[in-house]
């Protein structure tokens, strides 16, 4: 053989193995592409149908228009109106104090806080009574006195006129001076003792207190702070379209739920006026709603309150598990899923919510739905599946 033809024997060989090559690579490729359109039509579901047993199963209900009375349901805080510094207006050493006079405990109006060491001020009001009967003798004389001067006068100067000095008028009116004078500080004398017992005129909660048995008190310095029950209000932010529907908001009857772990206490209550701004960041108006002497309500306590508002004519009442996220609701709409937009009014008296009427179609689903999307086919529980 020549060398000719053994040279051209490799080259064929060669052409051949990157034939092989390519079919072989081909092939990987095409078995490939096979195999993902298998298991794409596999985790493919089934296109739903209608009619077909494979549509999703709910269950609904049909709303009917009511009439009932609107309820307003919000949190607020309790909080007091103001508070009163225990400022006795008498000084003295603390002999006696009521175990009410401590934080947190409450008191009735009247009821004695604190009493000190009244013998300065019954000493005080002897001096006075003392000075009274002094003043008062003073002008028995001059009456008295002037009395002998007038007899002395007429008879000898029968007929003329009494000179002032003569009757001894100067006198007299000094001496009645001094018994006003006795009397205003036997006044003061008795006032100041009637002080010495601390007390204030209404009934409350003591919010802190320094005042100790034997302890020596200032006139006219505070020695705690105390709120008046009857000043404790709960401020309930609410919306501004929520506060339309309530107009005339002030007045109307609340409900204040106090909750104690397992104990559950409901207070009436009342509007008593609108904050007369606006949260500057919530942009919420505020209700100030006042309970009826709630003595386990504290300032800072978070309530529950409902309101009672005007009667709701038309509303639908809507159960609370119907409603998902943003205030939607999913219908069932010529056989398949669809997504309404709803507008809340509150809530009626049985606690459902009412919401402004709205086209639900074939019904409004209470069930459950699991990612639901719209336009999926829907069948109704009881309606065309033989039950």
């Amino acid at each position: 053989m020549s060398e000719t033809s053994q040279s051209k024997f490799p080259r064929l060989n060669d052409t051949l193995k990157g034939y092989v090559q390519i079919g072989l690579v081909v092939g990987v490729l095409a078995a490939g592409v096979v195999i993902n359109q298998i298991l794409a039509s596999a985790a493919t579901p089934p296109r739903q149908s209608v009619s077909g047993d494979d549509a999703v199963l709910v269950e609904v209900v049909r709303p009917q228009p009511v009439t009932t009375p609107l309820i307003i349901r919000e949190t607020g805080v309790a909080q007091s109106r103001n508070t009163i510094g225990l400022t006795p207006q008498v000084g003295g050493q603390v002999v006696d104090v009521s175990p009410n006079l401590a934080s947190g405990q409450v008191f009735e109006a009247g009821e004695v806080l604190f009493r000190v060491d009244p013998a300065d001020y019954q000493a005080e009001l002897d001096r006075a009574n003392a000075d009274l009967s002094s003043a008062q003798a003073d002008l028995r004389v001059e009456r008295a006195e002037a009395e002998v001067a007038n007899n002395e006068w007429q008879l000898v100067n029968p007929g003329e006129p009494i000179p002032d000095l003569v009757a001894r008028a100067p006198q007299i009116a000094r001496a009645e001076a001094a018994v006003e004078s006795a009397h205003a500080r036997k006044r003061t004398a008795e006032l100041n003792l009637s002080r010495v017992e601390f007390s204030l005129p209404f009934a409350g909660r003591i919010v802190n207190t320094t005042v100790e048995l034997g302890q020596t008190l200032s006139p006219n310095q505070s020695y705690g702070q105390a709120y008046a029950l009857d000043s404790l209000e709960i401020s309930v932010p609410i919306s501004a379209t929520a506060l339309s529907r309530l107009e005339p908001a002030v007045g109307r009857p609340a409900t204040i739920r106090v909750n104690r772990g397992e104990t559950v206490r409901n207070y009436p209550g009342e509007v008593v006026r609108v904050e007369a701004e606006l949260d500057a960041q919530t942009r919420q108006a505020g209700l100030i709603v006042q309970p009826t002497r709630a003595t386990d309500i504290l300032p800072g306590t978070f309530l529950e309150v409902e309101i009672t508002g005007p009667q709701i004519e038309g509303g639908l009442p809507i159960p609370e598990q119907a409603i998902s996220d943003g205030m939607e609701v999913w219908v069932v709409q010529n056989g398949r899923l669809a997504k309404r937009a709803i507008g809340p009014l509150g809530l009626g008296d049985d606690g459902t919510i009412l919401v402004a009427p709205f086209n639900y179609g074939s019904g409004l689903i209470i069930s459950p739905l699991v990612t639901p999307t719209e336009t999926t086919p829907a069948r109704i529980v009881g309606e065309g599946d033989g039950s």
